[in-house]
């Protein structure tokens, strides 16, 4: 059994781990229970009301999508101040 402390704010962190294991990451959703004294907290793949952007967020982490859109925007700004020139 892992231990876990809850902060001031009843917050715990749940061990990397584990997190691993049941494929919890940034935005996935909990389901939180109590059972015979004991609380059970599972991932929710699918829920109702849950959008299709709440369930894709942290999808892309890690892929350097954000590095390559940034690049292009600033490859855009550059075409704009600088269009190419239009020869007749």
């Amino acid at each position: 059994m892992k231990t876990v402390r809850a902060s001031t704010k009843g917050q715990i962190v749940v061990p990397k781990d584990v997190r691993r294991r049941l494929g919890i990451g940034a935005g996935t959703v909990l389901g939180l229970s109590e059972r015979r004294g004991a609380l059970v907290l599972r991932p929710i793949r699918s829920a109702p009301g849950l959008s299709a952007i709440d369930a894709a967020c942290g999808l892309l982490e890690g892929s350097g999508a954000l590095k390559h859109l940034l690049e292009e925007r600033r490859r855009e700004r550059e075409r704009e101040k600088h269009p190419p020139s239009r020869s007749r």
